[in-house]
């Protein structure tokens, strides 16, 4: 799956700058043939059709595909632009502070890389954006230095910004109408704590939020479970809580929807917690299951474990491992999507940038390199 030489296609309105227009066709009048004058019409002119190229689907229909952000000012090759009518293709100059979102179909083999969204990052406004997927959607997260967020959906077949409200969404546990989500106690150095715990329902259509209060400063700082991830899957809420030095364990709550109030599921202690490195035990949600990965020494090699659990089905946790290729240190991002998992690894080679794929059905690990260093790495399995 090794790609020595890449190119990046742009598509959208908007990006198709210095576009080259289609030359146009010479038609040659019919000979031979008059036209019927015995009508008091006059003959009216009519022009040759021309035929253009039909341009090529942008998704494939099937298959594993990646999205990710990459600086176009750290790479060698030349990114290029296309005319969605003609498929004409235009290189166009890197700068430095230019940054693209791209997809990149992964398998059946490693194909063309397009674009699909750009931005810059200037001193006076700085944000990135993130490609996100959940359950086979496509969302670009953008974040500001201000605090605030920018969510818009794009659509898998065009690659184009989606109207809807499926933005909005984003982000929150939603059960039919409605969403879900806690505001906590804040920290000021003045004052201390202030504020209480509160659970909000919010209807995504009309009519007004209800908060609850869950807990006060001094209940919410004794307990052993908030601050938590609040998910949600079938009919229910769920809650996630990361195991830590202090509670090696990871806890799955069931949330009341009507209070907010959670109550422990199901509960996994992780023996020998210690000897995971830091940043272990991030999390991704996918049709109803929890995936978490952790890396740890085991002699001269760096391991990584993948652990995941159905939510809706409760019972034993799975786990899978297997050991990082040398020269990788640890995994700085992973995606999950049906029964593919993607890994972006951290190199001691700082211009290495190949990818994991691992098949978590049959437990296969892949080492593949796209050509171009991706980062905010996702995948969605096609077809399925």
């Amino acid at each position: 799956m090794r790609l020595r030489w890449l190119t990046i296609v742009f598509v959208g309105v908007g990006l198709l700058t210095a576009c080259t227009q289609p030359e146009p066709t010479a038609t040659t009048p019919p000979s031979g043939a008059r036209p019927d004058v015995t009508d008091a019409a006059p003959p009216t002119a009519t022009a040759t059709p021309t035929s253009e190229p039909t341009p090529a689907p942008l998704m494939p229909s099937s298959g594993v595909v990646l999205f990710g952000r990459v600086n176009a000012g750290s790479t060698s090759d030349s990114l290029r632009t296309v005319d969605s009518s003609t498929g004409r293709l235009h290189d166009i100059p890197l700068e430095t502070s230019f940054y693209a979102l791209v997809m990149v179909p992964l398998l059946p083999e490693v194909g063309q890389a397009i674009v699909f969204n750009t931005y810059t990052s200037p001193s006076y406004a700085r944000s990135v954006k993130r490609p996100s997927t959940v359950d086979d959607q496509l969302f670009i997260v953008r974040r500001w230095s201000s605090g605030s967020t920018d969510i818009e959906e794009f659509a898998l077949e065009s690659l184009e910004p989606v109207l809807g409200t499926a933005a909005l969404h984003y982000g929150k546990a939603v059960l039919g109408d409605t969403a879900y989500r806690y505001t906590y106690p804040t920290y000021d150095n003045f004052v201390g704590w202030r504020g209480q715990l509160e659970f909000i329902r919010e209807p995504l259509g009309e009519g007004q939020p209800t908060r609850t209060t869950v807990r006060d400063v001094r209940s919410y700082l004794s307990d052993p479970y908030f601050p938590f991830a609040l998910l949600s899957v079938g009919e229910n809420l769920y809650g996630v809580v990361k195991p830590t030095e202090k509670e090696p364990s990871i806890v799955i709550l069931r949330v009341d929807p009507s209070t907010g109030e959670p109550t422990e599921d199901v509960t996994f202690t992780v023996r020998g917690f210690g000897d995971y490195a830091r940043g272990s035990w991030e999390w991704v949600v996918d049709n109803g299951f929890v995936y978490w990965v952790a890396t740890r020494d085991e002699g001269s090699d760096s391991l990584a474990e993948i652990w995941w659990h159905e939510l809706e089905a409760p019972r034993q946790l799975q786990s899978a491992s297997f050991s990082l290729p040398p020269g990788a240190t640890g995994i700085v991002a992973f995606d999950v999507d049906d029964e593919y998992m993607v890994l972006d690894l951290l190199w001691t080679d700082r211009d290495r940038s190949d990818l994991i794929l691992f098949e978590l059905n049959t437990q296969r690990m892949d080492i593949v390199n796209i050509g171009l260093a991706l980062r905010d790495v996702q995948i969605i399995q096609l077809g399925e």
